[in-house]
């Protein structure tokens, strides 16, 4: 991550509905957990996951998302969640996710995701400027289209 780059930080208590027989997390949760820090932090930074507003209907659907595991986390535990924009392209956000109990590593994410309006079909368009203004300062590496 570059040095001016800043993380944001989700936490996220383990709910018992997210173990499984084990006492552990299933590993699906972590995706939801992805999605609710991206969420929270594009709320912080003043962008909508969903936008209605404006007359069109935008949003972030995915192209690929994968999460590595590490060690186990447990009803209860506080997860802390950074989020850190990888990757900002003309329509694209690659979004890194580090899983954290008490400075414990328990996974590492990452989420691409495409901006696009939604009419009776995706279409993907170019991330208005705005919203780009808003990630500048969370990106850790920047890419050309």
């Amino acid at each position: 991550m570059n040095e001016s780059a800043r993380a944001f930080v989700h936490r996220q208590v383990v709910q018992f509905v997210d173990t499984d027989m084990a006492g552990i997390v299933h590993f699906s949760n972590f995706f939801r957990y992805m999605e609710a820090a991206e969420d929270a932090f594009l709320k912080q930074v003043g962008v909508a996951l969903v936008d209605l507003s404006g007359g069109k209907h935008v949003s972030l659907p995915r192209l690929s998302a994968r999460c590595d595991y590490r060690s186990p986390a447990r009803y209860g535990d506080v997860l802390d969640i950074t989020v850190t924009v990888k990757e900002l392209r003309d329509k694209t956000i690659r979004y890194s996710f580090h899983f954290s109990i008490e400075g414990r590593l328990v996974a590492e994410g990452e989420v691409l995701a495409i901006y696009c309006e939604v009419t009776d079909q995706l279409r993907s368009v170019r991330i208005p400027d705005p919203m780009r203004q808003s990630l500048s300062g969370f990106i850790a590496h920047t890419s050309p289209s």
